[in-house]
């Protein structure tokens, strides 16, 4: 079996983000992640860094989300 690969842009990866967090603010998910605001803040910055796969999970599961969507492999 033939591997696709899928990569996701920085920028889109931050919207989905953006997205995910809905109304709760900035501070509240750095809180609940257990890193500080500016790390978070970079994670939604459209030229900013991605999480480490450890933080993607714990990502994910405070927003619910699969981390398949959160990487653009899905849209749902």
């Amino acid at each position: 079996m033939e591997s696709k690969e899928h990569s996701i842009s920085h920028e889109d990866f931050a919207k989905r983000l953006r997205v995910a967090r809905g109304n709760m603010s900035v501070k509240k998910v750095a809180e609940k992640l257990c890193i500080r605001d500016a790390t978070y803040r970079r994670y939604e910055a459209a030229n900013g860094i991605f999480p480490s796969p450890d933080m993607l999970v714990k990502i994910a599961d405070l927003f619910d989300e699969t981390i398949d969507y959160l990487l653009g492999r899905t849209d749902i």
